[in-house]
């Protein structure tokens, strides 16, 4: 619903999106959107939310390859 409805500028729900993607299987789409909003947080000075961002980007990236090899 995100996606569609913001669909011009989803900048505005990456942080809403990276959110929910990350409590899925769909790992492509979690580490996208964690990605972008921790990127969208270190332009805002705000380090504490982009580390946290990052750093579950990076464990979902290592869960899923420690899971498929």
């Amino acid at each position: 619903w995100y996606e569609d409805n913001y669909c011009t500028d989803l900048a505005q729900v990456y942080p809403l999106l990276a959110h929910h993607w990350n409590q899925t299987d769909c790992t492509d789409k979690a580490v996208e959107f964690l990605v972008k909003a921790g990127r969208q947080a270190m332009r805002n000075f705000a380090n504490r939310e982009a580390v946290a961002f990052l750093c579950d980007a990076l464990s979902k990236t290592e869960s899923y390859r420690m899971a498929n090899g």
